[in-house]
């Protein structure tokens, strides 16, 4: 391929007249183990024109107005429609206002969105977890995990491959539709590396999938705990999708259409896999809305917040 070899003899080049020249003058200047090369120049003119924008911004005070709602027992809150005010005391106005109005759902716009289950374990994938939900440090992690191994309750857990061989995951849909009833795809749910790993070891998965976290054996408190995630994570990836309605909801004031208030949410049509895993993500789950819906405002609140730098 004569392009590749072409684009080799340019960057060749350039590293001689860039690299091969810049780099004795830094080191003369600033000493030592010091380079320049067609990376490294780039990078650094994008760190400092970064850094001039942070000196150069200035911060500007603006005010934001949000509204309270109540729906049924459960409350949402929403954003007046303009993002920044910046003047304070039409703040304080549109606030006293707001107090005064009478709301409803003026509209609602949907969307469907499935969200995907998520891959078997590897080993990354499982000290992140077990940091984000316990604040397990890696080495602790792995020590539980490596105690599982090795007890025969997992797979191998040192590996960076998503793939189950076909067994495990017929193993795992029969167990979903067997034991737990839960719903499972017609057709097996099957994962592969995107990138190039070895693969010579398959994912972290339970080797027999009725010794759940609760089993006697698991007296450690720790182990109970990445078996569980190991165990749930396996089942999860054989399991349908989940199903959201993104909401995007407007409401106005009956009295004066200009004072509006929006928000954006979720609505949850099918829990699917998060049966097994549960709801971790940051997404708002709004109650169900319906149109022309009056909705009783508790507080309106302002705050005074600032821009910032990039």
């Amino acid at each position: 391929d004569l392009d590749l070899v072409h684009a080799q003899e340019t960057r060749r080049i350039l590293d001689r007249i860039v690299g091969f020249t810049a780099s004795p003058f830094l080191m003369n200047f600033f000493g030592k183990n010091l380079s320049a090369g067609r990376v490294q120049s780039v990078c650094l003119r994008m760190i400092v024109d970064r850094e001039q924008e942070i000196e150069r911004f200035k911060p500007e005070k603006y005010w934001t107005l949000k509204a309270a709602f109540s729906s049924g027992n459960e409350e949402v809150i929403a954003k007046f429609h303009s993002e920044k005010i910046t003047d304070e005391k039409l703040a304080q106005s549109l606030k006293k206002q707001t107090e005064m109005g009478s709301f409803y759902v003026s509209e609602i716009l949907e969307e469907e969105e499935h969200k995907s289950p998520p891959e078997p374990l590897v080993t990354s994938t499982l000290q992140r977890l077990a940091s984000r939900m316990y604040g397990f440090a890696g080495e602790r992690t792995m020590k539980a995990a490596q105690a599982l191994y090795e007890n025969g309750f997992c797979t191998y857990i040192r590996t960076d491959s998503v793939r189950a061989v076909p067994e495990a995951i017929e193993e795992g849909r029969q167990y979903l539709k067997s034991e737990l009833k839960y719903a499972i795809p017609l057709k097996a749910n099957t994962f592969r590396n995107k990138n190039s790993s070895h693969d010579a070891h398959e994912c972290i998965r339970p080797t027999d999938l009725s010794a759940d976290a609760d089993t006697p054996s698991l007296a450690m408190p720790d182990e109970k705990k990445i078996y569980a995630l190991i165990w749930k994570y396996f089942l999860a990836s054989q399991m349908t999708p989940a199903i959201f309605k993104t909401v995007k909801v407007t409401i106005v004031d009956r009295q004066n259409p200009n004072l509006r208030f929006r928000l954006t949410g979720k609505t949850l049509q099918d829990e699917g896999f998060l049966k097994m895993i549960g709801h971790q993500t940051s997404d708002v789950l709004l109650p169900p809305l319906t149109l022309q819906q009056s909705l009783p405002l508790k507080k309106a609140m302002v705050e005074a917040k600032q821009t910032t730098p990039p």
